[in-house]
């Protein structure tokens, strides 16, 4: 069924100890199931960090018109936001409070730490043309509320990165189709955007679900795809921080 791989997760974790030469056979891990999970950190504090989604029933049974997911999980679900942390290099992971919200459908949260071991979430809206916020002072385990931010999203996934001083997010700043995609950097841990670098516009495609990292060199590496096709570039380091 099309909206059952948002509400009946299986969560399972497999391990490289060889640099993803080879892996580990699948295992269920005590502390993560039916979630939705995102690209987590390692805090300052040594805590694990990992983003997740969940779908909350609003009443006890489903309606049976799945004919469009979205419409459907709308109807029958919250869609809550949470962090799942580990505190013994992943023996074991526990949840931290879901976060409050006046908005229904919060998902795909991605988070980085920021000034004074403070971390910073954004997260995705299925109702609202933009991006929401929230932020923790005791390293995951308790947010402010999430609330919305000036950011336009058209109800997408983003990257955000840190970097010495410096927040990085690539996101679709366009509504309402993900008809851009763009570099923002921050100097303020996302409170103001003070360079915003171009990076792709297709008025024909979606481009969706940036991922990437930080070279050894302060260079960003990213992928993206228009559900045709998987693009990859670099962000030289000059260009995001000189």
């Amino acid at each position: 069924h099309p909206g059952e791989w948002m509400t009946r997760l299986e969560n399972r974790r497999s391990i490289s100890f060889d640099g993803g030469k080879s892996w580990s056979i699948p295992e269920y891990v005590p502390g993560i199931n039916n979630l939705w999970l995102g690209k987590g950190m390692i805090h300052s504090s040594g805590r694990w960090m990992i983003p997740a989604s969940v779908c909350v029933p609003l009443t006890g049974t489903p309606d049976d018109d799945k004919s469009v997911m979205m419409d459907w999980v709308r109807r029958n679900f919250e869609c809550r936001v949470l962090i799942i942390c580990s505190d013994d290099n992943g023996k074991s992971f526990y949840q931290s409070e879901i976060i409050a919200s006046q908005e229904k459908h919060l998902i795909e949260p991605r988070i980085a730490e920021v000034s004074n071991g403070k971390v910073k979430m954004f997260i995705r809206s299925l109702d609202s043309q933009c991006l929401f916020t929230a932020e923790s002072n005791d390293n995951g385990l308790s947010w402010s509320e999430a609330v919305a931010t000036d950011i336009v999203n058209p109800s997408a996934k983003i990257l955000l990165l840190r970097y010495e001083k410096f927040l990085v997010m690539m996101h679709n700043p366009s509504t309402p189709r993900r008809s851009l995609l763009e570099t923002w950097v921050s100097e303020d841990d996302g409170v103001s955007w003070g360079r915003k670098i171009f990076i792709a516009c297709n008025m024909e495609r979606n481009l969706n679900y940036p991922d990437g990292f930080f070279d050894k060199e302060g260079n960003l590496q990213f992928i993206f795809e228009d559900a045709r096709s998987i693009f990859a570039g670099t962000v030289k380091r000059e260009l995001l921080f000189d």
